[in-house]
């Protein structure tokens, strides 16, 4: 639709934009709250502390709830964050804000890094580090001025990842760990995840399981698995694989490599293929959920409107 359609996609990431902006300070308020709350208009549940499944980090003293935004789960809300970090970079530093209009600018990156971080999604944090060197050199590589306007950016973005790591230093120190008790069941399912994930390839290498089927094969291998304890494997390639099998992976792979060869003339626009590759790689949901399809193919359809290198400049 998007590329067949008269759209302007300067609204169009504008809306974007904006829809995640009020992600990001609901998300900010859950954690600084420790609170959620349900509302059926905007899709959201309730998430309890106390209750088995929440995601949160576990301390000697407390659990501290994640922030989830209105998604089903903080890793989801941390990539969402990351990309409104890149794009609002990228229509900071392409154009010449002065006053009020440079002022929102700054404080909406600002929120949507801050919502990215109390995330404490790992390839979030991931992504936006590699991403942020990726652009220094890239701006420095293309142009001068855009590498002034840009160091700025990425001094205050690192000052106030400075900032937040100190508010959180216990919390973000028990997430960087991998001896805690929580950090400990999540590797060995993943563990157990690639296993299984391994075993189903063996057995449908070429046409795979069915797309959407995975869910269902798990519980057909393991009656005694409760439907919740079903979860796919956290590696979006391994399920590709699993569901369409290796010509539908190797498809998929292509495409990709196709789009980013066609779309990117640019440098400084490669963090939108380092976050896919790093969310792929680390989890599934890129894959496995219906509405991420539509968020996938979104994110796709925007490189041929960056075929142009002016896609960010000019924006009133």
């Amino acid at each position: 639709m998007m590329l067949n359609f008269k759209f302007d996609f300067k609204k169009i990431i504008l809306f974007f934009l904006a829809g995640l902006l009020l992600q990001a300070v609901l998300g900010i308020g859950q954690v600084f709250t420790q609170k959620t709350f349900s509302c059926k208009y905007l899709g959201i549940a309730c998430h309890d502390v106390t209750e088995l499944g929440t995601s949160v980090i576990e301390t000697i003293n407390e659990r501290f709830l994640r922030a989830y935004g209105a998604t089903d789960h903080p890793n989801i809300f941390g990539a969402l964050m990351f990309f409104a970090v890149f794009l609002s970079i990228m229509i900071i530093v392409k154009n010449n804000y002065h006053g009020t209009r440079r002022l929102l600018a700054y404080l909406s990156l600002f929120v949507f890094f801050i919502a990215l971080w109390v995330s404490f999604s790992r390839s979030a944090l991931l992504a936006t580090g590699i991403s942020l060197l990726f652009l220094l050199v890239a701006f420095y590589l293309e142009s001068k001025k855009l590498f002034m306007k840009y160091l700025p950016i990425f001094i205050l973005l690192i000052l106030l990842s400075g900032v937040l790591t100190i508010l959180f230093k216990p919390i973000m120190i028990v997430r960087m760990e991998t001896n805690s008790r929580l950090e400990k069941i999540s590797i060995n399912e993943r563990q157990e995840q690639i296993a299984t994930a391994s075993t189903i390839i063996k057995k449908y290498p070429w046409l795979g399981v069915g797309l959407g089927a995975y869910h269902d094969k798990l519980l057909v291998l393991d009656s005694n698995l409760a439907s919740y304890e079903a979860q796919p494997v956290h590696n979006t390639f391994i399920l590709i694989w699993a569901e369409i099998g290796l010509w539908g992976l190797m498809f998929f792979i292509y495409l990709l490599f196709y789009l980013l060869k066609r779309n990117i003339k640019k440098l400084y626009y490669f963090p939108l293929f380092i976050g896919l590759l790093i969310f792929m790689l680390f989890d599934h949901w890129l894959w496995s959920l219906p509405w991420s399809y539509l968020f996938l193919f979104f994110i796709l359809a925007l490189t041929f409107y960056l075929k142009q290198d002016n896609s960010f400049e000019n924006w009133k």
